[in-house]
């Protein structure tokens, strides 16, 4: 039943590219989501209108989503293998989060490099990776 809710949101939801600058910037946070059963691991990145990450709530999601508040980024499954699948619970939710974090960690440094503020070495010409920021010399 759950797997039929689920699929029946994804199919109702519209599909559309999302720029990484609208992903995360001062009015949206980045939510990562993950999920196991003794088989397999679900993980996700979610783009919430909230400004400070602290804020988010479960139900905030839930009725955000269904206002299209929210927006899915990406998703990722893993199927466990035999020995994975003798861990305990708790071991597979958080082996869940390992997985997005593998699989998304780049595209969520491309994410955060606008935030940074680095100033440049002196030999460089004043570009600053990502953000395209000049500094003075």
């Amino acid at each position: 039943m759950a797997q039929e809710q689920i699929a029946l949101k994804m199919t109702k939801s519209p599909k559309a590219y999302t720029h990484p600058d609208r992903v995360l910037d001062d009015t949206h946070s980045l939510l990562q989501l993950g999920d196991g059963d003794p088989h397999a691991v679900c993980s996700g990145l979610i783009s919430v209108p909230v400004a400070d990450a602290a804020d988010i709530t479960l139900d905030m999601i839930h009725s955000l989503y269904a206002t299209s508040g929210c927006t899915l980024v990406t998703m990722y499954f893993q199927t466990l293998n035999k020995h994975q699948q003798k861990w305990g619970m708790y071991e597979i939710e958080t082996f869940a989060h390992v997985v997005c974090h593998r699989k998304s960690h780049k595209f969520v440094n491309e994410l955060m490099a606008k935030f940074t503020c680095i100033p440049p070495a002196k030999s460089s010409n004043g570009e600053v990776s990502g953000g395209g920021q000049q500094y003075p010399s």
